[in-house]
């Protein structure tokens, strides 16, 4: 079967429509992937369905519960309840914790060169879904949710493909 991918630029809305000719759907759990399976949905638009197994579901849900539970109760964490580098020992305060956040994403997103594939973002955005469902990133589901409705509805932001933060420059392409 040939596929066509359809792009369409939406430079003001900072992403780029994507969908494919594809009925496959690639269910996504803490597993390996294989490489069909990242590529039936980088390229060829196959839809993804997150995992309903109630243990997995439950390991995210205690990985975001311990985070919320650190940040209420001061407990420092790299990055989420103290500065980064140099500022490692500054404490933030639990108000100041949320903003913390969506900063260091405000900051990040902010990359230079030109836009990666969309296929590659695509199959990033696979990789991420599947690696915050092993539980151990803190994230809350719906975001997970988010990534998933983004990939089965087209939806693929603009990235670049360099970052200027960090020893291996890969944090700005995967905020």
């Amino acid at each position: 079967m040939k596929t066509r991918n359809l792009r369409i630029d939406t430079s003001a809305s900072g992403g780029s429509l994507f969908k494919g000719n594809s009925d496959k759907t690639v269910v996504v759990g803490n597993r390996n992937l294989t490489i069909d399976e990242v590529v039936s949905v980088a390229r060829h638009g196959a839809n993804v369905h997150l995992t309903d197994a109630p243990d997995i579901l439950r390991g995210v849900q205690a990985s975001c519960d311990y985070i919320q539970n650190a940040v209420e109760s001061g407990q420092p964490i790299y990055g989420v309840t103290t500065g980064f580098g140099a500022m490692a020992s500054v404490v933030v305060s639990r108000e100041c914790a949320t903003l913390l956040q969506n900063n260091l994403m405000r900051f990040h997103k902010v990359g230079a060169g030109k836009r990666l594939p969309l296929a590659d973002v695509r199959a990033a955005m696979l990789l991420r879904i599947n690696s915050h469902l092993h539980g151990a990133s803190g994230i809350r589901l719906e975001l997970i949710q988010r990534m998933e409705t983004f990939l089965n509805n087209g939806v693929t932001p603009h990235v670049y493909e360099f970052g200027s933060i960090g020893a291996s420059g890969d944090l700005t392409p995967l905020s």
